[in-house]
């Protein structure tokens, strides 16, 4: 696996909602992070996404877990990003896995950790499904209005393509 600012390393950093989705990431081969239980709000995050930058990371893949919640942690996972200057790509996890029960995510996903892994990764192939740019007045509401597609935030708020 890649570590942040070796010559492996693409820059891209995967965030999920909990230790247990982190940790099969992480056996996957991702680089991939969690936030404690406790600490999700948008000026918590900050300070950890401008860790994540200074060390190298230059994109940040969010996977919403299947339910009201992961929506809420990733408009406040997105809203932290851009505090950081951070851009940030929120995947909400049934589009990657369209049969997941309410609250699922990777653990729950079908396949081996290194299908899942893959599945994840080949989502990344899909075109960016935002289309147009502009400024995102809410993550929330812009989350809600562009369900079931993944969004993009740029490091200055802006919706569209990252490259």
């Amino acid at each position: 696996m890649a570590v942040l600012g070796s010559p492996e390393s693409d820059g891209v950093v995967w965030e999920f909602e909990g230790e247990k989705c982190c940790a099969l990431a992480v056996q996957g081969g991702l680089l991939a992070v969690s936030q404690p239980g406790h600490a999700h709000k948008p000026q918590q995050r900050a300070p950890r996404y401008q860790r994540l930058k200074e060390a190298g990371c230059t994109r940040l893949i969010y996977l919403a877990d299947n339910d009201e919640t992961g929506e809420k942690k990733a408009a406040e996972a997105v809203k932290g990003a851009l505090r950081a200057g951070l851009a940030i790509r929120v995947i909400p996890a049934q589009n990657v896995w369209p049969n997941l029960p309410t609250g699922g995510s990777i653990d729950d996903a079908p396949g081996t950790v290194l299908e899942r892994v893959e599945s994840l990764k080949k989502h990344l192939d899909k075109p960016d499904p935002v289309g147009d740019v502009g400024k995102v007045p809410s993550a929330a509401d812009f989350l809600k209005e562009k369900e079931p597609d993944d969004w993009l935030i740029d490091q200055f708020g802006m919706r569209g393509s990252l490259v």
